[in-house]
């Protein structure tokens, strides 16, 4: 497991499993309020960004 990288513009779409926390998830503009047991999904090309992640992992 790892720390989720803050933000960035993925080259790959991925999911991300958040294996514990909770935390703040801005994707493409939109907002997202993920917690522990909820999937992301991250398509290429897409811009985000992290926040408030302190306790966030992600396998």
């Amino acid at each position: 497991m790892g720390r989720a990288p803050l933000s960035g513009r993925s080259d790959r779409s991925a999911p991300a499993l958040v294996a514990s926390g909770r935390g703040e998830h801005v994707a493409d503009f939109e907002t997202y309020l993920p917690r522990e047991g909820s999937v992301v999904w991250i398509r290429s090309g897409m811009v985000h960004r992290w926040s408030g992640t302190t306790a966030l992992t992600v396998p």
